[in-house]
């Protein structure tokens, strides 16, 4: 990998891909892997595990409850199949409640303050291995979490101020009986919703990186987001777009696999295909976060900020500095990797 910091600025939309590929391969692929199989392989379990899950428990209980809808309250199965419904949503509750905190505020946020660290220190140039990535984890991690709850905060109020639109324009149209009007200006508004719900989540992908690599987080790791994607947009929307569409179609393979596991298709078949969606997934969700710090660096480039190996090294070093293992940072431009 022979980039330079003037070049980075100029890396286009395909060319970030190939040089998140060649970061991922190139001799520091050991940390790479370890971190593989120690948080983003499980988290993408989890992750499956918890739609197969979700999935069967959602049908029961739409099922139990359309059956109720239908059945008299004096039927001798009526109480035992609400007790069932109430049981079915409960453990949908624990599990979405497990998900979350295991799954998206811990293995998710480490995987994220990982990949971040380790892909620094390979434009550093810094030595590292595994175990000293993962002793650094926890320390970046405390600030990613404040600014990951900040995003799910924005996005809260984001949709709450969704419905309040949609609820106003039907309230509006049949008072006025302009439906028609009031439907047309419902669709605008999902549209403008769901432009702000994508640029919501790019912002949170640029944010997450400057949480870790930078003195940042909550609504100061946004602003600073926000700053640095400025004459970047297009290019993180565009690399935001590709994998969404790319999650969408494996999480919507999967969803559908997952519906047809009580159907005639024979185990082997649904198992081998299943295998295919995890695989799927695990490569995206790696490049993927690979992909993100690069963005930030071309990002920090592009805003001609220093990313020479000295200063981001520094960043670097003030982490391990709580273990009492200052590095020293090489004073040289960031050449070959």
């Amino acid at each position: 990998m022979n980039t330079q910091p003037e070049q980075l600025k100029h890396l286009g939309f395909f060319a970030i891909f190939k040089e998140s590929y060649k970061i991922i391969v190139s001799k520091w692929r050991y940390i790479f892997s370890k971190i593989f199989l120690a948080l983003i392989f499980p988290f993408c379990l989890l992750m499956l595990a918890d739609m197969l899950i979700s999935s069967h428990l959602q049908g029961r209980i739409i099922d139990n409850s359309i059956n109720l809808d239908e059945m008299d309250s004096n039927n001798r199965y009526y109480n035992p199949m609400k007790r069932e419904v109430a049981l079915h949503s409960t453990l949908l509750g624990v599990f979405t409640l497990l998900y979350f905190l295991v799954g998206l505020l811990v293995l998710n946020l480490f995987a994220i303050t990982a990949v971040s660290y380790a892909v620094a220190c390979v434009y550093a140039s810094k030595d590292t291995n595994f175990k000293q990535v993962i002793r650094v984890v926890p320390k970046a991690w405390k600030k990613l979490v404040l600014t990951y709850l900040w995003n799910l905060f924005l996005q809260l109020v984001f949709v709450a101020v969704f419905v309040a639109l949609v609820v106003l324009c039907l309230v509006i149209g049949i008072r006025a009986k302009q439906i028609v009007l009031a439907i047309v200006i419902g669709v605008i508004v999902v549209i403008l919703f769901i432009v702000g719900m994508i640029y919501f989540n790019v912002m949170w992908g640029m944010a997450s990186v400057v949480s870790v690599l930078e003195e940042c987080r909550g609504p100061r790791a946004f602003k600073r987001s926000g700053e640095l994607m400025k004459g970047k947009k297009k290019l993180n929307i565009g690399v935001y777009m590709v994998f969404l569409v790319l999650l969408v179609v494996i999480q919507g393979g999967y969803w559908v696999l997952a519906g047809l596991f009580n159907s005639s298709l024979p185990i082997v078949v649904y198992v081998i295909v299943a295998i295919v969606f995890f695989l799927l997934l695990l490569g995206l969700v790696m490049l993927g976060l690979v992909v993100q710090t690069v963005l930030y660096l071309v990002c920090k480039s592009y805003h001609n900020e220093s990313i020479d190996k000295a200063s981001l090294g520094d960043q670097l070093d003030s982490y391990l500095s709580s273990y009492g293992r200052l590095g020293g940072a090489k004073d040289v431009q960031l050449g070959e990797v």
